[in-house]
């Protein structure tokens, strides 16, 4: 089967990650030296294919990687299987016992000779007897990854996925629990990403919570417009496809850089000339592509609009900012104010500069145009 020309809706293979060598480099030269990292930004730009790339690389430097993405736990017990799991994911002739945290755990222990296994198990790693006490499996959990880095001889980097979502799975206690943890390690190293950068910046960046200086946030730099037209000519010569270097830069204009709506634009026009039968790529077809895209997109940008409606003036802000960019004019500055860092805390926009606001979703903004 011919591989997807474009990704998308899914992490990129390395080979699709443009123009991030560098930032790759500094990001597993810090993990590998035991400084804990943050990276913060809206949904959909790249982070978690970055973070895997990085984790790949550490991988094949001998470290023991665990991924736990936040979105797929529903409480204390499914975080601290995760984490269990992720770990001795790294071992081999430890995946059965892995079922510990399972249901099926209680018919292992009937067998004699699995009953001992899980037993030598727990001592060897102080993991607790079955239980329902959520609290503390968690905690073996969390102490759990030091105890593999010691045991095994080896350093272990742990990226949390989503991570300012662990208060509404574990409890507002949680990351003082972290705290305690982590800190005292000096094997594992971990790696947060979050999309809610304001929620993130504040945990990590405020005196008053228990996380408070514990990880570097690093900003993700943006992809040069040379770098993204070199990789979509490069992408659509691998199939004969041509095109003018200015309609390549468009494409960059009409997405504002985004990663995931570039390549989800450019899988349109790639599909559209599949439909036509043609070869070169023409205003026309990235036209149409274009309206392709953005009818993808509006299940995203609707539900986005009904959650503005929650603010009062978020949606009017909104509209004005894709117009002219000129909140303040006839409003109240105060009001004005309020909702704009509201919206910068949703997620909806990011500040860049003094009384400058930009889209992190660029081409809502074209969508907010067209159908409002």
């Amino acid at each position: 089967m011919t591989p997807k020309l474009f990704p998308v809706g899914k992490p990129v293979s390395s080979e699709d990650i443009v123009d991030r060598d560098d930032f790759i480099v500094r990001l597993v030269l810090r993990l590998s030296e035991g400084q804990s990292v943050i990276l913060a930004g809206p949904r959909r730009i790249g982070k978690t294919s970055l973070a895997l790339e990085v984790l790949q690389r550490l991988k094949n430097n001998g470290f023991y990687i665990v991924a736990v993405d936040l979105f797929r736990v529903g409480g204390k017990k499914d975080l601290a299987g995760a984490i269990v799991k992720g770990c001795f994911a790294n071992r081999t002739g430890t995946r059965a016992l892995l079922t510990y945290f399972t249901e099926s755990a209680k018919k292992l222990v009937s067998s004699v000779r699995l009953s001992v296994e899980l037993e030598d198990f727990r001592v060897e790693f102080g993991l607790p007897h079955l239980t329902e006490d959520e609290d503390e499996i968690l905690k073996h959990a969390l102490e759990l990854p030091e105890k593999l880095a010691l045991r095994d001889g080896k350093k272990i980097v742990i990226l949390f996925d989503e991570f300012q979502e662990a208060s509404s799975i574990a409890g507002p206690g949680i990351y003082k629990l972290m705290r305690a943890y982590f800190q005292a390690q000096q094997h594992t190293t971990y790696f947060f990403l979050g999309s809610q950068a304001s929620i993130m910046k504040e945990l990590f960046g405020s005196r008053k919570h228990a996380l408070y200086r514990f990880a570097q946030i690093l900003a993700i730099p943006p992809v040069p417009k040379e770098a993204w037209v070199s990789y979509i000519a490069d992408k659509f010569a691998s199939r004969d496809m041509q095109t003018e270097e200015t309609l390549l830069e468009h494409i960059v204009d009409l997405t504002g850089g985004h990663p995931q709506d570039i390549m989800l634009l450019c899988s349109e026009v790639y599909y559209v000339l599949l439909d036509a039968a043609k070869s070169n790529i023409t205003r026309g077809v990235l036209d149409v592509a274009f309206q392709r895209t953005m009818e993808i997109l509006t299940p995203l940008f609707s539900e986005m609009w009904v959650e503005a409606g929650a603010k009062k003036r978020a949606r009017e802000i909104l509209l004005r900012l894709a117009e002219e960019n000129k909140p303040y004019l006839g409003l109240h500055p105060n009001e004005v104010k309020r909702t704009l860092d509201w919206l910068v805390k949703q997620g909806f926009i990011e500040r860049e500069g003094r009384g400058k606001y930009v889209f992190t979703e660029p081409m809502f903004a074209a969508w907010l145009l067209k159908y409002n």
